[in-house]
């Protein structure tokens, strides 16, 4: 078993020595903290849709691929103390947001970026704590030698957070990708709702002690999207975005689901905007 201890842990702290786009952003983050003013958090829809570049304020995007309320809440927590300037917090209201948890998706692998790299104790499981045990040993061993061999760059975000995205990502028909995404989106447990809602009025609460706006959106998506959508999830998800903002003094809510300033050439897939779109959705953010 030595053998196999010692390249296992050896593969461990190679993986772990190569940048990526959560020890970048933790690393550009705690060397901005007295600047931030404005902090964005969410999923893909944030970290691709929301660029800081077109805000007047510092600002800075903490979004990252698969990133559920609870995660928003635990990186808030972790760091609202820290940020002395902050005035306003961005969050997207997807249409998955209120129904799921990346702890009960088959992406749960992905919590070990929040420990490993974060240094935040998202969950007990002694495998979020390991790239090796979260990942299979083909998907480390890639990474290796892109970083190692190819000298690949696997860092996918600019300094200020905001995604980027790479040319096989544009590599797909956005009509069926729509239909795909949304009935893939569309939860028939909601078991999950309560607690999301919780999550959600604790961020907003935390802010209003700190005396920090709200902004509160849904995205917009390509027809091939919204055409597809379950209308009791939307619904439901549409009506908690006006409570809560009705509930709270600091607390805006906008839906840009179908907002017409977005058109097809504004999207990289049916729910999800690329470069140009990013540019459009910022600047009507910044200017809400």
């Amino acid at each position: 078993m030595i053998p196999v201890i010692i390249m296992g842990v050896v593969v461990e702290l190679l993986v772990r020595n190569v940048p990526n786009s959560f020890k970048y952003k933790h690393e550009k983050i705690e060397n901005s903290l007295e600047d931030i003013e404005v902090l964005i958090l969410g999923s893909s829809h944030t970290l691709y849709g929301v660029n800081p570049k077109f805000f007047k304020e510092e600002t800075f995007n903490l979004s990252h691929v698969s990133q559920t309320l609870d995660l928003d809440y635990q990186l808030l927590s972790n760091y609202i103390e820290k940020i002395p300037k902050l005035k306003k917090i961005i969050i997207r209201l997807s249409y998955t947001s209120l129904f799921e948890k990346l702890e009960f998706t088959d992406e749960d692998w992905r919590l070990k970026n929040y420990t490993i790299y974060y240094n935040i104790p998202i969950h007990k499981n002694v495998k979020y704590y390991s790239e090796l045990l979260s990942v299979k040993l083909k998907n480390n061993i890639d990474i290796i030698y892109d970083y190692y061999i190819n000298d690949e760059d696997l860092v996918n975000c600019t300094e200020k957070g905001w995604g980027l995205l790479k040319k096989h990502d544009f590599d797909f028909d956005i009509e069926k990708s729509g239909k795909i995404s949304a009935h893939k989106h569309t939860i028939e447990d909601k078991f999950l709702y309560e607690e999301n809602l919780q999550l959600l009025n604790r961020i907003i609460q935390i802010c209003k002690e700190k005396n920090i706006e709200v902004l509160l959106f849904t995205p917009p998506a390509y027809d091939s999207y919204r055409d597809n959508l379950d209308l009791n999830q939307l619904n439901i998800m549409i009506a908690t975005g006006n409570e809560v903002a009705n509930n709270y003094s600091n607390c805006s809510y906008y839906n840009l689901l179908e907002d017409d300033l977005f058109t097809k050439k504004d999207f990289f897939d049916a729910d999800h905007l690329n470069k140009d779109g990013a540019e459009k959705l910022s600047k009507l953010l910044k200017s809400l």
